[in-house]
């Protein structure tokens, strides 16, 4: 099943302490994160249920 979301907010998470930390994440209300993407390397990590 594919899942669309609506009214999702992205940031970008990164700091000078960290440096190899650099990722976008979506956030959808009353579901939470849906979707992270190292900016690094590619990787992605979806959610892949969600139970109502």
């Amino acid at each position: 099943m594919v899942y669309s979301f609506d009214n999702c907010l992205e940031t970008h998470e990164f700091t000078p302490l960290e440096p190899d930390l650099d990722e976008h994440k979506f956030y959808c209300p009353g579901i939470g994160v849906v979707l992270e993407v190292d900016q690094n390397t590619g990787k992605r990590t979806e959610l892949t249920e969600v139970t109502p």
